[in-house]
C-alpha cells in the first residue's frame, strides 16, 4: 500500500509538474505573443513618426526654398530698380537746372508757347522764380518785347525754384516747366530705355 501510495504520489506529482510546465509554457507563449504585438505596434508607431517627420522636413525645405527664391527675385528686382534710378539721376542730375535758369532758353520757350494766336489773345502770365528775378527780368523784357506788348505778363514767385509756370492771366489752367516737373517727366520717359540698356 505504501508502494501504491508512493506510486500515486509520484503520478500526482508528475501530472502536477507536467501540468505546471504546460501552463508555464502557455504563459510564456502568450507573453512572447504579447511582446511581439507590442514590439510590432511600437515599430509601426516609430515608422509613422519617422514618416511624418520626413514629410514635415520636406515641406519645411520646400517652403524655405520657395521663400528664398521669392526673396532673391524681390532683391534682384529692387537692385535693378535702384540701378535704374541711379543711372537716371546721374543722367538728369543738374541737366535741367542750368537750362531752366537761362534767360535765353526761357525766352525761347515762352516765344514758342505764345506763338499760337489763340494763346496770345488769352493774355498769358509767366510766373518765374523770385530768386532769379534780378537776372531774368531785364533779359526777358528785352527778348520778349513783341510777346509782352501782345499781352504776356511776367511775375515772380518764391514758390518756384527754377523754370516757370505759364497760365492765362484770368486763371483756369497752368502749364508747368519747373525742374521738378521736367525731371519727373524725363525720368518716366527714360525708365524703360535705361532698364533695357542695363538689363537686356
Amino acid at each position: 500500500m505504501t508502494e501504491n501510495l508512493q506510486e500515486l504520489t509520484a503520478t500526482l506529482m508528475r501530472d502536477g509538474v507536467e501540468k505546471g510546465e504546460a501552463e508555464a509554457a502557455s504563459i510564456i507563449e502568450k507573453a512572447n505573443a504579447q511582446a511581439a504585438e507590442i514590439l510590432s505596434a511600437a515599430q509601426k508607431e516609430a515608422d509613422a513618426i519617422k514618416e511624418q517627420a520626413t514629410k514635415e522636413a520636406q515641406q519645411t525645405t520646400a517652403a524655405t526654398k520657395a521663400d528664398l527664391q521669392l526673396r532673391a527675385q524681390q532683391m534682384l528686382a529692387q537692385l535693378k530698380q535702384d540701378i535704374t534710378n541711379l543711372v537716371q539721376t546721374k543722367i538728369l542730375d543738374g541737366a535741367l537746372a542750368s537750362p531752366l535758369s537761362d534767360a535765353g532758353v526761357i525766352a525761347d520757350l515762352l516765344k514758342a508757347i505764345t506763338s499760337n494766336k489763340d494763346s496770345v489773345s488769352s493774355k498769358l502770365e509767366a510766373i518765374l522764380p523770385e530768386s532769379s528775378k534780378a537776372t531774368l527780368e531785364s533779359a526777358l523784357q528785352s527778348s520778349l518785347q513783341t510777346e509782352l506788348s501782345a499781352g504776356l505778363t511776367l511775375s515772380f514767385s518764391a514758390d518756384i525754384e527754377s523754370g516757370f509756370h505759364i497760365q492765362p492771366a484770368e486763371g483756369g489752367y497752368r502749364i508747368s516747366f519747373t525742374e521738378a516737373d521736367l525731371d519727373a517727366y524725363f525720368k518716366n520717359q527714360l525708365r524703360p530705355k535705361v532698364r533695357e540698356l542695363l538689363f537686356n
